[in-house]
């Protein structure tokens, strides 16, 4: 019982222990991209615990999923959003993401993104929903059909927001590009593991 799909199968069984080995599997990438979404390291792991607890509580009603992992991006970005909207805050009011915390950067640091310094700070000075789309495609490695649906936006406006992020990172890193010291843009991107 080691593909997701199974595992969600299980779960939704009532099984306790696939229940938390989809926890365990899916709790990091959900946390660091919610983090790319609302800046509050506390309001994300409260999303994130609300909705594993809502999908425990709901288990025998859910559909069997053959992309489990799409399917609790999508269920955790519309938990954020709806936290987000409760705060009176609308989508392109969220708060762009903080200077983290020498916890949040330990945390963010043994997770997935392990970008050099100098792209990481060029990630982060990205409009919100630019760097929501770029994680997508290269962090958790979505197609653009996959980041429309969990996004909730247009298809050429997926491949756009990517397509300028991606522009804006190469000016960026260029711009801070000393005599070549600069990493190319591909290294940071490779490196990014789900």
């Amino acid at each position: 019982m080691d593909t997701a799909d199974q595992l969600w199968d299980a779960f939704r069984t009532g099984d306790m222990e696939a229940f938390g080995n989809l926890y365990h599997r899916y709790y990091r990438p959900l946390y660091n991209y919610g983090f790319t979404i609302f800046a509050d390291k506390e309001v994300v792991m409260d999303c994130l615990h609300e909705m594993f607890l809502d999908l425990w509580e709901r288990r025998e009603r859910l559909p069997s999923v053959k992309q489990v992992k799409y399917y609790l991006l999508v269920a955790f970005r519309r938990r954020i959003i709806q936290v987000a909207q409760a705060s009176r805050l609308s989508n392109d009011d969220i708060p762009e993401v903080k200077q983290a915390s020498v916890e949040d950067q330990f945390v963010i640091r043994e997770s997935q993104l392990l970008f050099d310094s100098r792209f990481k700070e060029a990630f982060n000075k990205l409009p919100h929903r630019r760097r929501e789309a770029i994680y997508l495609r290269y962090g958790q490695e979505l197609s653009y059909d996959q980041i429309v649906n969990v996004m909730g936006i247009e298809y050429q406006t997926a491949r756009d927001l990517v397509s300028k992020g991606i522009k804006s990172l190469r000016k960026e890193l260029q711009s801070k590009d000393v005599a070549g010291s600069a990493a190319p843009l591909s290294t940071g991107i490779l490196n990014w593991s789900t």
